[in-house]
């Protein structure tokens, strides 16, 4: 019974983890996009958080690249946080699984964006990979493995 309940209190605080590290990416992108506004436009004050005031030394092509490598860095942030709830719920590591997801996301979005760049339609193929990185930093690729784990545990135990 206490190592139910102890598996119980990790899944919680994983889920609390998780959802926090989501709500930390949105507010560290938002402020960044809020002060590349400002560079970008001239306006006369910044909306930006004073938490993330740092960020107000950098000039735009600064925070542009930092927010691509910031892309990089958050999606693989979800996917150790990812690998560490399936071992949580499941008792074991499904690295194969996780990086086939992260690494599907990932090559996705760098050919429609390559793809798209080819044909000089860079807006489409950044909103298109934008879209598929989006879902690398989000809990999507866990909420689409432990239902699909469980299914693919319960048939090989039936078998």
């Amino acid at each position: 019974m206490k190592s139910r309940y102890l598996r119980f209190l990790a899944i919680v605080i994983g889920i609390i983890v998780i959802a926090s590290t989501g709500f930390y990416r949105e507010f560290f992108f938002v402020n960044i996009n809020e002060q590349m506004r400002f560079l970008w436009y001239g306006n006369e004050v910044s909306m930006m958080s004073e938490k993330l005031s740092f960020l107000s030394s950098f000039d735009y092509w600064t925070l542009y690249y930092l927010k691509w490598t910031m892309t990089l860095v958050f999606a693989g942030v979800f996917m150790l946080e990812t690998s560490a709830f399936l071992k949580v719920v499941y008792q074991k590591f499904y690295w194969k699984e996780v990086i086939f997801i992260y690494g599907l996301l990932l090559i996705v979005s760098a050919a429609l964006f390559t793809g798209y760049a080819l044909f000089d339609e860079h807006e489409s193929g950044y909103l298109l990979s934008r879209y598929f990185m989006g879902i690398a930093q989000s809990p999507v690729p866990l909420m689409l493995l432990v239902p699909a784990i469980g299914l693919r545990n319960r048939l090989k135990s039936i078998q």
